[in-house]
């Protein structure tokens, strides 16, 4: 097409990410007179129109509505692609600005589903907070126990705390807790300030993915379990909206 680029130009200004599929089609270009009919054309229109009457037994004359209803009675008109431009642009532009209303209601509707759902991922981060120190308290409970089932009387308390500290280490959540926070603050910040945010929705949401995935396989506690399944339904709820916002 020999627009187009220019078409395409113009969807840019108001359309960031997507795909758009447009049809054109100029039906009439300046004023249709009489004598620009295709005579032929109109021939072979009565005759279909007499054929069919007869096989229907309709005795009726042939009235001009019905030579409306067929179409190429007109020969084909020779046109300026950059002479329609200026029109199509209009139409054009009406359709995009009227785009672009719907998409503003739509998205104020997107934008308060985005803000519960990162509601509801401050909520469960703060209960998973409140959690890691009886998460704690349990884990060194638990390994004492095994140490003295081991051990009896034996242990040593140095020795003890040691192993403590190292498997405290590798199991603590401590870093992704943090990151998580980071996120959310990132994606508070984004459903505020709108603009062209899908992408970056997008990939906040893989990351605080990420950072569910690894404390719910750290921890052992069945309530943080269960908050995790919570964040993880959230932040599926996001991705999904990502996916329809620019």
């Amino acid at each position: 097409m020999v627009l187009e680029d220019d078409c395409r130009n113009e969807l840019r200004q108001y359309i960031k990410r997507g795909r758009v599929d447009a049809m054109i089609r100029v039906t009439k270009v300046g004023p249709i007179l009489a004598n620009q009919l295709d005579l032929a054309a109109v021939d072979l229109a009565v005759a279909a129109i007499r054929l069919i009457k007869q096989r229907c037994g309709d005795l009726e004359p042939i009235k001009a509505a019905e030579l409306l209803a067929f179409e190429n009675l007109r020969p084909a008109i020779q046109y300026n692609a950059f002479d329609v431009w200026p029109h199509l642009r209009l139409v054009l532009q009406s359709a995009l600005l009227s785009l672009d209303e719907r998409r503003s209601i739509e998205g104020v509707a997107v934008q308060t589903d985005l803000l519960q759902q990162h509601d509801c991922l401050v909520r469960g981060h703060e209960l998973i907070v409140q959690r890691v120190p009886e998460m704690e308290r349990t884990f060194q409970t638990t390994l004492r126990q095994r140490f003295t089932e081991v051990l009896g009387d034996q242990v040593n308390e140095n020795r003890f705390l040691q192993e403590v500290a190292v498997l405290l280490a590798r199991s603590s959540i401590h870093e992704e807790i943090e990151r998580l926070s980071q996120h959310l603050a990132s994606m508070k910040q984004l459903i505020e300030t709108g603009g062209v945010v899908g992408k970056r929705l997008d990939f906040l949401a893989q990351e605080m993915h990420r950072e569910v995935n690894t404390i719910g396989s750290k921890s052992s506690d069945i309530i943080v379990s269960t908050l995790i399944v919570d964040l993880k339904d959230a932040i599926d709820t996001i991705r999904e909206q990502a996916r329809n916002i620019e």
